[in-house]
């Protein structure tokens, strides 16, 4: 499975396969999204507060790409 930046912007499913921690960078480079979008979805919606260098754990990743309306391959 690639990776969304390796599907680009052609990709109308926005598939993207989350298989390890990342990052709050890593993650918002991998949905194309700017990294303070996913720093402002975590901490209002998911409670967690994260920097752009800390590590967002993978089910975390997967629960806040699927509420960005992707979908998460395994």
């Amino acid at each position: 499975m690639k990776t969304a930046i390796e599907l680009g912007d052609d990709n109308p499913n926005k598939r993207v396969k989350i298989d390890k921690c990342m990052t709050v960078k890593e993650l918002a480079q991998l949905l194309g999204l700017p990294d303070t979008s996913i720093i402002k979805h975590l901490f209002e919606k998911m409670n967690l507060a994260r920097t752009v260098t800390m590590i967002v754990e993978i089910d975390y990743a997967k629960q806040l790409a699927g509420e960005l309306g992707y979908e998460v391959c395994d």
